[in-house]
C-alpha cells in the first residue's frame, strides 16, 4: 500500500502519521458523532468522517450526513486528503 502511495483511513483514533512508510489517516467521526461536532464545536484540526452505504437508505440518517457535510463544509471549506498524505509525508 505505501508503494502504490495510498492512505490507510481504517483507524478511527489518533492523529495522521507515518507508519513504516504508510500514510495513516485516521478517520475522526461516525455519523452521528459529525452530526453532534457540526452542531457544537470542531476541536479537530482536519475531519474525516465514515458512514456505511446503508446509511443512505435511511431518509433521517442521509438527511443527517446531508446537512452536517453541508455544515462542515460552511464552516472548514473543502479539503483534500491527497493534500493531508503529503504533509504527513513531509514531516520529519
Amino acid at each position: 500500500m505505501a508503494e502504490a502511495s495510498y492512505a490507510d483511513c481504517t483507524p478511527r483514533e489518533g492523529v495522521p502519521r507515518l507508519e513504516e512508510g504508510l500514510v495513516v489517516l485516521p478517520t475522526t467521526h461516525s455519523l452521528g458523532a459529525l452530526a453532534k461536532a457540526v452542531l457544537w464545536r470542531l476541536d479537530r484540526p482536519h475531519v474525516h468522517a465514515y458512514f456505511h452505504d446503508y446509511d443512505l437508505l435511511d431518509r433521517r440518517r442521509r438527511d443527517t450526513l446531508v446537512a452536517s457535510l453541508y455544515l462542515l463544509r460552511l464552516r472548514r471549506g473543502l479539503g483534500d486528503l491527497d493534500r493531508l498524505a503529503e504533509e504527513v509525508r513531509a514531516r520529519p
